[in-house]
């Protein structure tokens, strides 16, 4: 069996400090950062390049380059691929579920079971990879839905009773 060994040992703290800058300033740009994954001297150094990734099409990649070398640079890989992959269609859902509600409000009378289907589709989702802006534009949205369909079924039982009314 190979002996384990630790990886941070092989390079000195002024090296770490250098490669740790070198990350920090490829931030935002995959392409250099999945170099940098490749080029790292300590696998703690390839991870931290990976986890500052954000793009789907360069995690993938990177999925791809390390899936026979390093379990952890794969998972690693693998986790940042998973969340940008989740963000991208909870964010689709989300736009999806907010048209779906400024349609509604632009409609005369409000259908009670598309606004419980809308809420129901949102509380499926996971909300916490979007964000915070279409959170808070869906409750503003939803809060008017439920408004004017509570208004609509006050109208809808007034005109009843008045019905009553007349017909006694």
């Amino acid at each position: 069996e190979i002996p384990k060994r630790d990886w941070s040992s092989d390079v000195c703290s002024s090296d770490l400090t250098a490669w740790r800058a070198r990350i920090s300033a490829a931030a935002g740009d995959d392409a250099a950062l999945l170099k940098l994954a490749h080029e790292a001297p300590a696998v703690p150094l390839k991870v931290a390049a990976l986890e500052a990734m954000t793009g789907e099409a360069a995690l993938r990649q990177a999925m791809h380059d390390f899936r026979d070398h390093d379990k952890r640079l794969y998972r690693a890989a693998k986790a940042g691929w998973e969340n940008a992959s989740g963000t991208r269609v909870a964010t689709d859902e989300a736009q999806r579920l907010i048209a779906g509600a400024h349609a509604l409000l632009e409609q005369d009378i409000v259908a009670v079971n598309r606004v419980v289907e809308l809420d129901q589709a949102w509380a499926s989702m996971n909300t916490a990879l979007l964000d915070g802006a279409l959170v808070s534009e869906y409750a503003t949205l939803s809060a008017q839905l439920g408004e004017r369909s509570r208004a609509q079924g006050e109208r809808a039982q007034a005109l009843t009773r008045w019905l009553a009314a007349v017909d006694a």
